[in-house]
């Protein structure tokens, strides 16, 4: 986006959010999903409380959907992989 912005180039792939920061347009051309993985081991860890906690949070919810081209689905929700991947797999129908 800084690059189009400055007149370096013409176009470019990027998100949204960077996109609109520099007052250009956006067209998506994909979307694409983000899961975290991680062993059921160290869902018992401090560390890893402490992130489920901010994915939980309602206020970090709320700041994370006020960029332009993010969306929520279910953060800090914790599910095994395999039922996971089937929700996906239904979602990516809609």
């Amino acid at each position: 986006a800084a690059y189009v912005a400055s007149g370096m180039a013409d176009a470019g792939f990027g998100v949204e959010a960077a996109a609109r920061r520099f007052g250009l347009d956006f067209i998506p051309m994909a979307r694409e999903h983000y899961c975290l993985l991680c062993r059921e081991d160290s869902l018992e860890l401090p560390a890893m409380a402490a992130l489920l906690r901010v994915l939980q949070n309602p206020e970090f919810q709320a700041r994370i959907g006020q960029l332009p081209g993010y969306a929520l689905s279910r953060p800090g929700e914790v599910l095994p992989l395999t039922q996971a991947l089937e929700q996906w797999g239904r979602e990516s129908l809609l």
